[in-house]
């Protein structure tokens, strides 16, 4: 195949971590059809460079054209997942990304394209293997492969040569070769100054700032090699934030989303406190509505002997917890309930009684067969512990949730508002209230280690209680309560990240202050609509 190569030019760029200059004000152009070498001392922004052409990096200023946004690009392999589950050819078939998206199937003709690029690479009949019994070397050409069937005019490549023996580096410079004959444009970091010598026509030498850029016998010299370790150790790591050219959208991004790209446990504790605002917005308009937020409160907490019992059986087994404190909560409300139909008793101080045994039965089975750092793990947690079976139970909760309340909407508004016209209409209103018990106690499942901490416990109260200065009815209430909800789960993340506070507390605090503001300035009987604002009454 020939292809036309596409011209690469930067202006100016400058590429920063944390505000921290990787990149500083590089300026230059690589020719279509060129053959280049990323060279330079460690930490000098080579691989920077490449991943601000191929996109994965945004600029912290100037600017990067592509005359065509077509690219292939080979990542270092330390950025790849080596044991994940996916064979050789659908390792392979992912560079038809482009061509088929995530809709359309593989034709046979692009999955002999595949095959055929694999032979080209010297792996035939590799189709079935997992790529997690290859070595680096067979792995390596397998993503050369990835690269052949992407057939863009412009190849990218991080250390494609690293580590690997001499035979399979051989190769693989002769499919470089061979794309550089078609008149693709390619760029590759490397570290073997005699391969670039021997092999890449120019040269880009970096020290964080252009060194050199041209051909490589003139930019390879002895001086410059030296300049650039001399400038490279002149850079002073602890130096002040980059400033120049930093605008200030780059800002807002750096303070509000960086923490959530560059942290696995922020991400993931960012997709727990938004799955349980779906779910707990919604509740939590509920409990407010038919004043049992305290009781709700309870509930989460009467959880903690069926959770200390999965504990003991099952260790730290988020299913065994999970299991054991659904069975203590549901417990709780059977027996509150049985105790409020057969007595005069009202259904929140028997839930209050209930609580406190509850409670205590908790602590008591934790405390005497468990040290006190697995009691304190149980009550409080810690948000490294939201892993993906935590995401995957507070996903089920909060779905469930959702799909129970579209179903059984009207009786349980009908059940908070007029239980005895609920009756007279045929409908038992003691079924609708478990119901509703069930789902309150399913939403307390954040209560145990690893679901419940990204959300703070009960923000979803305060959540709903300043929803009430905001709308008025219940639909509203409950899509301003899950808004409020998933915002304090975010903004008390970020909180928690930079303040370096528990994340609960943060989380809760954050709701608690919107619930002021709401107090004070919300839009429906707020101390501001009640007492500030000047009524005119018309004659």
């Amino acid at each position: 195949m020939t292809a036309a190569g596409a011209a690469v030019t930067i202006e100016n760029l400058t590429v920063a971590y944390e505000r921290h200059p990787a990149l500083h004000h590089i300026t230059g152009r690589f020719a279509a059809g060129s053959l280049t070498a990323i060279v330079g001392p460690n930490g000098a922004g080579k691989s920077t460079l490449i991943k601000a052409i191929a996109g994965a990096l945004r600029p912290s200023g100037g600017r990067i054209e592509r005359d065509d946004a077509r690219i292939a690009y080979l990542p270092q392999q330390s950025e790849i997942e080596r044991s994940f589950p996916i064979t050789v050819l659908d390792t392979v078939l992912l560079g038809l990304w482009r061509r088929i998206g995530w809709r359309r199937g593989v034709t046979p003709e692009q999955s002999a394209a595949a095959t055929d690029a694999l032979h080209a690479v010297g792996l035939g009949h590799f189709e079935a293997r997992p790529i997690s019994t290859l070595s680096a070397g067979q792995f390596q050409r397998v993503l050369f492969a990835r690269l052949i069937l992407q057939d863009a005019p412009l190849i990218l490549l991080d250390e494609p040569f690293t580590a690997l023996d001499t035979r399979t580096t051989r190769d693989l410079l002769g499919l470089v070769a061979q794309w550089h004959r078609e008149g693709r444009t390619v760029i590759a970091v490397l570290h073997d100054f005699e391969q670039v010598r021997a092999h890449f026509p120019d040269t880009l030498l970096l020290a964080r700032e252009l060194v050199a850029w041209g051909p490589t016998a003139d930019v390879m010299t002895a001086d410059n090699l030296a300049a650039a370790r001399d400038m490279a150790e002149a850079w002073d790591e602890a130096a002040h934030p980059l400033r120049q050219g930093w605008s200030p959208g780059m800002i807002v991004y750096d303070w509000l989303v960086q923490p959530f790209v560059e942290f696995g446990f922020m991400r993931r504790a960012l997709v727990a406190a938004v799955a349980l605002g779906l779910g707990s917005g919604p509740i939590g308009t509920f409990l407010v509505l038919r004043r049992m937020s305290l009781m709700g409160d309870a509930m989460s907490h009467a959880v903690l002997p069926g959770a200390a019992i999965g504990f003991l059986l099952g260790g730290l087994s988020l299913p065994a917890m999970s299991l054991g404190g659904l069975a203590a909560g549901l417990i709780v409300a059977l027996l509150s309930g049985i105790v409020t139909r057969l007595t005069p008793l009202r259904e929140d101080a028997s839930f209050a009684a209930f609580y406190l045994i509850s409670l205590a039965l908790g602590v008591l089975i934790v405390s005497t067969h468990g040290s006190n750092v697995d009691l304190l793990h149980v009550l409080f947690g810690t948000i490294l512990a939201v892993d993906n079976p935590a995401l995957l139970l507070v996903a089920g909760i909060a779905t469930v949730t959702l799909i129970a309340l579209a179903l059984a909407y009207r009786p349980l508004v009908l059940e908070a508002f007029d239980p005895g016209f609920l009756r007279s209409v045929g409908v038992g209103g003691g079924g609708i209230h478990a119901l509703f018990l069930t789902l309150v106690r399913a939403q307390s499942g954040r209560r145990l280690p690893g679901a419940r901490h990204a959300d703070g416990g009960r923000a979803d109260d305060a959540a709903a209680a300043a929803a009430r200065f905001w709308a008025r009815e219940v639909w509203s209430l409950a899509a301003v309560s899950t808004a409020i909800a998933c915002l304090a789960g975010y903004l008390g993340l970020l909180g928690s990240y930079y303040l370096d506070w528990p994340s609960g507390p943060a989380i809760i605090l954050t709701a608690g202050a919107v619930y002021a503001l709401s107090v004070l300035f919300g839009r429906r009987d707020s101390i501001r609509t009640r007492y500030l604002v000047r009524r005119h009454l018309a004659a």
